[in-house]
């Protein structure tokens, strides 16, 4: 490395270096609905229940749906818009047809894995974060996975343009190259 870029990297601080290498920044907001545990298992309207963590959803307008699925049916379709304390909760598995994506109703048969898919969204309805949880079963059933996604849009720079030569540029920097490749070799010589 020349010591011109050692330099330059030495001194350029690391979100200056990612924002000129047109690299992906921070989030722009820190919203989350994340579960934090299963309270109450079984196969009945609101019989399951969770525990939530919410954040960043206190001031405005926020849309949470919810969508819980079992044997490739849908038991759950909720989505509405509100705002809720931060902090810990609970959520609740019930008969809801918001959409109209319903395609069955509770009690879910006994020994069916559940998904639970959860997704927050802006008050204007674009997904900001996602929280996917299945369960072992309704009746008495144990979390297999509980994976929580962000769905945030990253602030990113345009890319910048790289000052180019034109056609008189090039020959005159060719002229030059040839002009002290010529010069060295009267000087060996």
């Amino acid at each position: 490395m020349t010591s011109i870029a050692s330099a330059l990297l030495a001194r350029c601080r690391p979100p200056l270096l990612a924002a000129a290498l047109g690299a992906a920044a921070l989030p722009l907001h820190a919203q989350t609905w994340t579960v934090t545990g299963l309270t109450s298992s079984g196969c009945g309207d609101g019989d399951t229940e969770f525990a939530i963590n919410m954040t960043g959803v206190s001031t405005g307008t926020w849309y949470f749906d919810t969508i819980a699925t079992a044997g490739g049916q849908t038991y759950m379709d909720e989505y509405f818009g509100w705002s809720f304390p931060d902090g810990a909760g609970s959520w609740l598995l019930w008969d809801s047809n918001d959409r109209g994506q319903q395609t069955a109703s509770f009690p879910i048969p006994q020994d069916t894995p559940i998904t639970v898919t959860m997704t927050l969204r802006d008050s204007t309805a674009v997904p900001m974060y996602r929280t996917v949880v299945e369960l072992s079963q309704c009746n008495n059933g144990v979390i297999t996975s509980n994976v929580s996604t962000d769905l945030r849009p990253r602030a990113t720079t345009a890319p910048v343009a790289v000052p180019a030569l034109g056609e008189w540029g090039l020959l005159a920097l060719g002229l030059a190259a040839a002009g002290m490749g010529a010069r060295r070799l009267r000087r060996r010589a």
